[in-house]
């Protein structure tokens, strides 16, 4: 059985508020046809918690409890077979990534424990497959299942999951003229004539580090961590090229790469696009770099984000970041979320203006979004206005938990 806490606080609302509410309708008439952290219930299971608590909408309430003993019957039945596998974006790694907040927030009283241990085993036992598979991937592989079992370190036999995940990695390895890279079968699915190295957050070179770095922050395989990661950065610094605002090009790293041409073939030309997003681009990098220089004590890396940080800073225009809408994935949302990462990291006030500016962005493009929206996607995590809402919610409630971006390896 399932239980609400209480929650009967009534307030004025302020103009963002209005529009959050306005959001919240388009979520809550969204009907979705899968169990998933990204496009379906799973995912509106976290954002129904923070607009249940924060927001104070009853309907939430109900809604958090419906997708919860839905989610539960369908896991004991074994009738949805994908939330017994370990990747993130379906399976057991982001339910319980989800579940562990609501844990913490203390907004429903489950037997959370029970739950979660299932889940330990589960993503362990996926882990090993994915990777057997060669598949790293962050949404779609073993690096977010990772970022989940990081927040389950006081159980042993986590720690000796992640120490057996850190092994295999290590032995999967991919030995470059300059730096490693690690394989990621998941994008042959995506692409069956896919060659390139993805640097990317969400699929590629940066999201497997920084995954790899949550393991290193719990003083698990520190040492062998230290060597991957070292490898990991030496290639990303290999495919650097210097930026120019007046030829229109503004990003240093190419969004993938063909390791078999030199940086300036027109082939890899072509990769130094102007995204710049949650999802992929240099905002992945700069995090990446503050990461892993303030963690592994090398000032030599936290020296150059700060020169490429406070160069992505001044891209303010469509044109030099590619922003055309409000959502999470490449859109202005995620990078509100993402350079509020960036002024906790480092405490630059740039970073805190320029969240702010995007902010305002985001605002903007919610006013025309809300008056036409495709229904079928509204409700979606990445791509709908679901971890868009939780940025507002972040904005609007200073008290409210952060826990969420942790999911998207902002924290």
């Amino acid at each position: 059985m399932i239980d609400l806490l209480e929650l009967s606080i009534e307030k004025e609302l302020t103009g963002e508020e209005s529009l959050l509410n306005r959001i919240s309708d388009a979520l809550y008439y969204t009907t979705f046809t899968n169990h998933s952290l990204l496009s379906g219930s799973i995912g509106s299971l976290l954002y129904a918690s923070y607009l249940y608590k924060y927001q104070y909408e009853e309907r939430w309430g109900d809604r958090l409890i419906d997708i919860l003993e839905t989610i539960i019957t369908e896991i004991n039945d074994v009738s949805t077979p994908h939330l017994l596998t370990a990747p993130l974006a379906y399976g057991a790694s982001g339910l319980g990534m989800v579940m562990n907040i609501l844990k913490n927030n203390e907004t429903i009283e489950i037997e959370y424990d029970e739950y979660l241990s299932f889940f330990d085993e589960l993503v362990c036992d996926g882990i090993v497959k994915l990777l057997g598979n060669k598949s790293t991937d962050y949404l779609y592989g073993s690096s977010g299942a990772v970022n989940y079992l990081c927040q389950r370190t006081h159980i042993d036999a986590v720690k000796i999951c992640l120490e057996q995940t850190v092994d295999k990695i290590e032995s999967l390895v991919e030995i470059r003229q300059k730096g490693i890279t690690f394989p990621n079968a998941h994008l042959q699915v995506m692409h069956a004539d896919n060659y390139e190295i993805d640097l990317s957050l969400s699929h590629g070179q940066c999201g497997v580090l920084l995954s790899l770095l949550k393991i290193y922050e719990k003083g698990i395989a520190q040492d062998k961590i230290k060597v991957l990661v070292e490898g990991g950065i030496e290639f990303l610094l290999s495919t650097m090229m210097p930026i120019d605002f007046e030829q229109n090009k503004y990003s240093y790293f190419p969004l993938k790469f063909d390791d078999s041409q030199p940086s300036d073939a027109i082939v890899n030309q072509g990769f130094y696009g102007n995204r710049l997003g949650w999802c992929y681009g240099d905002l992945n990098q700069v995090i990446l770099l503050y990461r892993a220089g303030q963690l592994l004590n090398n000032h030599t890396w936290i020296l150059l984000a700060d020169e490429i940080g406070l160069s992505i800073s001044q891209r303010l225009s469509q044109a030099s970041t590619d922003m055309k809408d409000s959502h999470f994935c490449h859109g202005t949302s995620g990078l509100v979320q993402s350079f509020k990462s960036l002024y906790a990291i480092t405490r630059l006030p740039i970073y805190q203006q320029t969240a702010q500016f995007w902010y305002a962005e985001t605002l903007k493009h919610l006013e025309k979004e809300l008056l036409y929206y495709n229904t079928n996607k509204a409700g979606e995590l990445l791509e709908g206005f679901g971890a868009t809402a939780l940025v507002l919610i972040a904005a609007l409630h200073k008290d409210s938990s952060q826990e969420w971006d942790a999911i998207f390896l902002l924290s």
